[in-house]
């Protein structure tokens, strides 16, 4: 079944790293520490990159959950591997919510394509296609 779906998303990275330092999502917010992606990976490689903590708005005075970002990386063809990075939302009591994954292929000489993304909120799967 196809409907239309629309969120707005202000995200802020560090400059230095390109990491993500905070998700404006129209009303939540999402902060994260300081992290770095790892220089070089290989197929197999795993690990979850930062948690963040969410709040129900910009004010900042009320937690509502915390947010895991993770990588991990797959083979494809000899000369490159998948690398799919996925976002787990935990409500206070650390119950997972909800989840999100994106997915590149990063060939050998650096060039990044989108593959696909999907998600799954209180157990309600679904995809995103880019047209």
């Amino acid at each position: 079944m196809s409907a239309p779906f629309s969120v707005a998303t202000t995200i802020f990275r560090n400059p230095a790293t390109f990491a993500e330092i905070s998700e404006d999502l129209g009303g939540q917010v999402v902060d994260f520490p300081d992290y770095s992606y790892p220089s070089m990976v290989k197929a197999g490689d795993s690990a979850t990159l930062v948690t963040g903590t969410a709040f129900s708005s910009s004010a900042r005075t009320t937690k509502i959950g915390t947010v895991t970002r993770s990588y991990s990386v797959a083979a494809d063809t000899s000369t490159s591997l998948l690398v799919t990075f996925t976002e787990s939302v935990f409500d206070n009591n650390n119950v997972k919510t909800a989840d999100a994954q994106t997915t590149f292929r990063v060939d050998t000489t650096g060039n990044i394509q989108f593959i696909s993304t999907g998600f799954a909120v209180n157990g309600q799967q679904g995809s995103v296609t880019f047209q």
